[in-house]
């Protein structure tokens, strides 16, 4: 199973700033661009979530979110979920287990560096497709934990678009 994490942040690597504040990343939406998001989410069928980033989409007015992909919410909380949406409590080694026992092809990881952080110490996360919006926030949420060990990344592909924002698409 491959597994992506298709995710934005400042120059300096913030993925929101403080109070998780993502207005940030309004001047990088235009009419009509999309990235290649509907390609990407297009070929996933599997999307793993962070408590916290779902909660804050759910604030966003969005029920559920990818109602035609089986949709887990990685939390120690109990909590009840619209639709297709399932709370995963156990370890990420346990869930990956189940993914590929279902015969998942293709995930979607979507989160903040605690959860991002998870897959890597299990070399879980097979890309990774990076927008960096070009701000200089100095503070807020990191995109990255401190790392025990390197992760080496190899450049697949670079884009840079007409706004400043460059996509950087790396293999692990």
């Amino acid at each position: 199973m491959k597994i992506s994490l298709y995710i934005a942040s400042s120059a300096d690597g913030y993925i929101a700033g403080p109070n998780d504040d993502l207005s940030f990343l309004n001047p990088m939406q235009v009419e009509g661009q999309d990235y290649g998001y509907s390609k990407f989410i297009n070929s996933v069928d599997t999307v793993i979530t962070g408590r916290k980033t779902y909660e804050w989409v759910r604030a966003q007015g969005i029920e559920v979110p990818h109602p035609e992909k089986r949709h887990v919410v990685l939390s120690s909380k109990q909590m009840v979920l619209p639709g297709n949406i399932e709370v995963w409590n156990q370890s990420i080694s346990a869930l990956l287990q189940e993914l590929e026992n279902e015969g998942a092809q293709h995930a979607f990881l979507e989160g903040g560096a605690q959860i991002i952080q998870g897959f890597l110490e299990l070399n879980a996360i097979d890309e990774l497709i990076w927008f960096k919006v070009p701000i200089i926030l100095g503070e807020g949420q990191p995109l990255f934990l401190k790392q025990e060990k390197q992760h080496m990344l190899k450049l697949i592909n670079a884009h840079s678009y007409s706004n400043g924002m460059q996509k950087l698409h790396y293999r692990f």
